[in-house]
């Protein structure tokens, strides 16, 4: 009967499998010792270091059992009161987005972009970097693309700013704007930064992002491959490099 109440408990996920494996083997013991005592009881037998041993060990047990699961119900206050984390976040965390199903006493419940419920111990949860979006937030996203040398900066920030324009779910306001943030042997590194307040779009975002970026350096003749600029560097001159379509007709133009 007690074996069933507890695997009713635990495909409710009101306790963890691994309590319930220990309080099933725990109540076993506990069978195991009483029907001992009734046996030894019937020759006569004292069964007063029977109980002083049980007492003991099933102490101890009880004690290695429950220190988890006290562990995490403590770490779940805190997640409440603190608040790192509410119900419908979007969270960054470990690399991977997810969105926040609850926070129960035991663990949190996400569900990934594979819609995938994942279920974290409260106590691991707390020790984790995660990156909050929230529900409906103003948020910056950015995308890295590496340029050869050849190519002007201005050409490049109005190139990269107007590829991502037609993406409905980039903000006018605050505007997409573009920096270069190190120098490689032979290219350049962009970052382009874009607003967005659809935060459970992020993931579509950035598949657009890459998309309208590889199409506008392709129309315009600018290979992404950084080897291929490190060749015509090699081969040729920077000054004979051709020029792409748009730089060539600014340069014409002047």
């Amino acid at each position: 009967m007690l074996k069933i109440q507890l695997n009713r408990l635990e495909e409710s996920d009101k306790i963890k499998p691994k309590l319930s494996d220990s309080l099933k083997t725990f109540f076993k013991w506990i069978l195991i010792c009483i029907i001992a005592a009734l046996v030894l009881g019937q020759f006569g037998v004292t069964t007063d270091w029977l109980a002083s041993f049980f007492s003991l060990f099933g102490g101890t047990i009880l004690g290695f059992a429950a220190i988890n699961t006290i562990g995490n119900a403590i770490a779940g206050l805190i997640v409440r009161r603190t608040k790192p984390v509410n119900r419908g976040d979007r969270v960054l965390i470990e690399g991977e987005f997810a969105d926040v199903l609850s926070i129960n006493a035991i663990y949190t419940k996400l569900i990934n972009m594979d819609n995938v419920i994942i279920s974290i111990p409260n106590q691991k949860l707390i020790k984790r970097e995660i990156r909050n979006y929230g529900r409906s937030r103003v948020v910056r996203e950015k995308i890295s693309v590496k340029l050869g040398y050849e190519h002007d900066f201005d050409f490049i920030e109005e190139l990269l700013v107007d590829s991502v324009k037609t993406i409905p779910l980039v903000l006018k306001h605050p505007s997409p704007f573009v920096r270069i943030v190190s120098f490689g042997d032979y290219a350049a590194e962009y970052k382009l930064y874009v607003f967005i307040k659809q935060v459970k779009q992020i993931n579509v975002l950035q598949g657009e992002l890459h998309k309208k970026i590889f199409k506008a350096c392709k129309k315009e003749g600018i290979s992404l491959m950084t080897p291929l600029v490190h060749q015509k560097y090699i081969e040729k001159p920077v000054e004979n490099i051709s020029k792409p379509k748009k730089e060539a007709e600014n340069d014409s133009k002047n």
